[in-house]
C-alpha cells in the first residue's frame, strides 16, 4: 500500500478505565490531518528569456525540513535522467534536446540577481562525475553512511571541512569562492551553509553536458518558492532545484482535503494519497476493548514485492513491515506465507551484526526491538529457498 512517505499526525487517544468494564465508546470518531503545503525537489532546465523552461523531472515524494537527505541524480548522452533520493531511485525522464553548455558551477541560487530563488539550508560531500553512475553504486554509497571518496570518473569533489574563508577548497577539482556563505557542522566534519538571502557559491567548473552524475547531501532549512540548491549557468541553464507547493489529496473513503473524521469502530485503515505517496493509518481495536483507550497510529509501511518461482497468477506476494520508522517493535505481515516455503528474512544492524532471523512459516511476527543494538538503520534481507539475497531494504529505530 506504500510506495513512499510523507508525514501525517500520529494521534493518542486515551481514557483509562478498570480493566474489568466494558468498552463504553466515548469516542466515535477522531480527525486526521495531511500537510497543507509539501516540499519537493527535482531536476530541471531553464531557457534563458524564454517562457518554455520547466521542470525535467521531479521527486515522488517530497523533501523533509531539518533532515539530512542523499540526493544523486545523472544525465547520459542521450539526454535520459535518473533522481534518486536516499539510495532510491525515484524518478526517470529525458532532458529537452537542447544544445547545453553549462561552463560554470553556482550553488545556493541561480542567479545572484534573483531574489526569490537562493536555498536556506545547507549542502555537504558534493561530487560531481563524467559517468552515469549506476543505482547500485549510489545504493551502496547511501548504505555505506560515509563521505565520498575521489575515483577515475571524479572531476570535482567538495568535503566543505574547512572552518571559513571566502576560497573554498576542493578536495579535487577547482576551488570555489563564497559570497556570504558560512561553513557549520554538517553530516561528516563541516558542511556549507545558505541563508536564503544573498548567500551562493561559485566555482570555475566545466560540468559535463551527457554522462554526469551528481550527488550531495542536504539539510533544508526553509522554502519559500522555487529556489535553486545547484545551477550550471551557461547555455540553457540546469541543475537541481526544490520547490514548496499546496498538494491535493485523495482518501480510501472517498474523500479530499487536507482533513477527515472518521469512526475507528467502522474501519481497520485509512489511506491517503496526493497521487505520488501512500499513507497508511491503523487503527488498534485491542487497545480500546481492554482498556477503554482507543490507540491509533500512523504506520510508515516498508513494502517488499516477490515474484516467486510458481505459475501465475499465485507467483506474486507483499510482505508489510510497519511501523517504520519503530521505536519498541515492527510487526512483519508476510501476506501469502503459504507460497514462500524456503524463504527466510534475516535483520542486520549497520555493522552487519544479526539480529532477527526466522524462516517465513507463519502470517505475522511480532519483533520486540528492546535487545536490538540501538537505534539507527537496519537492514532487511529477503532470502530465497537457494539461499540467494532477493532484496535488501531499510527500517529505522528510532
Amino acid at each position: 500500500m506504500k510506495k513512499s512517505l510523507f508525514t501525517a499526525f500520529a494521534i493518542w487517544l486515551g481514557l483509562t478505565a478498570s480493566v474489568w468494564t466494558q468498552n463504553c465508546n466515548l469516542i466515535n470518531s477522531i480527525t486526521l490531518n495531511t500537510p497543507s503545503n509539501k516540499f519537493i525537489g527535482g531536476v530541471t532546465y531553464a531557457i534563458p528569456n524564454s517562457a518554455n523552461g520547466g521542470w525535467d523531472g521531479y521527486g515522488d515524494c517530497e523533501l523533509s525540513l531539518n533532515n539530512w537527505i542523499y540526493i544523486a541524480y545523472s544525465k547520459d548522452q542521450a539526454n535520459n535522467m535518473n533522481l534518486y533520493f536516499n539510495g532510491n531511485l525515484v524518478k526517470t525522464g529525458t532532458y529537452q534536446n537542447f544544445p547545453y553548455s553549462w561552463n560554470s558551477l553556482r550553488l545556493g541560487t541561480d542567479s545572484p540577481t534573483s531574489a526569490n530563488n537562493f536555498f536556506n539550508g545547507k549542502i555537504d560531500e558534493l561530487r560531481i562525475s563524467n559517468v552515469v553512475r549506476s543505482a547500485t553504486e549510489i545504493t551502496q554509497h547511501f548504505n555505506s553512511n560515509q563521505p565520498f571518496n575521489q575515483d577515475q570518473n571524479t572531476i570535482a569533489l567538495y568535503n566543505f571541512n574547512q572552518q571559513n574563508g571566502g576560497l573554498i577548497s576542493a578536495s579535487f577539482g577547482p576551488n570555489g569562492t563564497s559570497y556570504n556563505s558560512t561553513f557549520v557542522s554538517g553530516l561528516f566534519g563541516n558542511s556549507i551553509s545558505f541563508n536564503g538571502v544573498n548567500s551562493y557559491a561559485d566555482f570555475p567548473l566545466n560540468v559535463p553536458e551527457s554522462n554526469l552524475t551528481v550527488e550531495f547531501w542536504i539539510n533544508i532549512t526553509n522554502i519559500i518558492g522555487s529556489d535553486w540548491v545547484i545551477n550550471y549557468p551557461g547555455i540553457y541553464g540546469a541543475g537541481f532545484q526544490i520547490n514548496n507547493f499546496s498538494p491535493s489529496y485523495s482518501w480510501s473513503t472517498g474523500a479530499t482535503g487536507n482533513a477527515i473524521t472518521v469512526d475507528p469502530s467502522q474501519m481497520q485503515y485509512v489511506w491517503v494519497t496526493d497521487g505520488n505517496c501512500t499513507d497508511t493509518v491503523w487503527f488498534d481495536s485491542q487497545s480500546a476493548t481492554v482498556y477503554d483507550t482507543l490507540l491509533t497510529t500512523v504506520t510508515d509501511t516498508l513494502i517488499i514485492n516477490t515474484t516467486l518461482s510458481l505459475p501465475a497468477p499465485n507467483n506474486e506476494n507483499t510482505i508489510l513491515i510497519y511501523p517504520n520508522p519503530a521505536s519498541d517493535h515492527i510487526t512483519i505481515d508476510n501476506g501469502n506465507f503459504t507460497a514462500m516455503a524456503g524463504y527466510t528474512i534475516k535483520i542486520e544492524n549497520n555493522a552487519g551484526q544479526q539480529v532477527f532471523q526466522s524462516a517465513i512459516n507463519q502470517a505475522q511476527f511480532y519483533v520486540d526491538l528492546s535487545t536490538w543494538t540501538g537505534n539507527g538503520l537496519y537492514f532487511v534481507h529477503l532470502i530465497d529457498a537457494q539461499n540467494n539475497t532477493v532484496t535488501v531494504r531499510k527500517i529505522v529505530l528510532q
